[in-house]
């Protein structure tokens, strides 16, 4: 039922869904935590969080413990441009931890209303916005600290977080 809500989602805006993340075992989000607990380990703070001190991906929203993918009900994703076979330009780096990838950078998601902001353009803003228009409208709620993530409102398993072995 989740992937033909996000289905519909997509095609109630004439684009493509890609780099869709969904369902994750718990004991992935657990190695996650661990990588996030170890603030020693910096390799990739130039990618995804250069602003920030690791530290703070807690206490911040950016990771959590506990996730909405192990329930499969959550979903990250972008939009994929069908004409021009390209992922539409959201305004920042698909899962990157700071204040560029909250929804209300550079406008308010309430009304839609893009304030020029340095970092993101009018065109990025509408982006994010379709994209979230188009979830909210298919039954997802947003994530205030990325434009990506969306969860399920009538989440079946709202208290359960599944896991099971990951092969390669």
């Amino acid at each position: 039922m989740f992937w033909i809500l996000v289905a519909v989602a997509a095609l109630a805006v004439a684009i493509a869904i890609d780099r869709c993340q969904g369902s994750r075992p718990q004991k992935a989000v657990d190695h996650f935590v661990r990588w996030a607990e170890d603030v020693t380990d910096t390799l990739m703070k130039p990618y995804f969080y250069p602003e920030l001190d690791k530290h703070v991906l807690f206490p911040q929203g950016y990771i959590a413990e506990k996730s909405g993918h192990t329930r499969g009900s959550t979903v990250d994703l972008t939009l994929f441009d069908m004409a021009t076979e390209k992922e539409l330009d959201m305004g920042g780096t698909f899962d990157f931890f700071g204040q560029q990838s909250h929804p209300d950078f550079g406008g308010n998601p309430a009304t839609q209303q893009y304030v020029p902001t340095e970092g993101i353009t009018a065109e990025q803003f509408a982006n994010r916005m379709t994209l979230r228009q188009a979830m909210m409208r298919h039954g997802f709620k947003p994530l205030d600290e990325e434009w990506w993530h969306f969860t399920l409102r009538n989440e079946p398993f709202p208290d359960t977080y599944f896991t099971f072995p990951v092969k390669n």
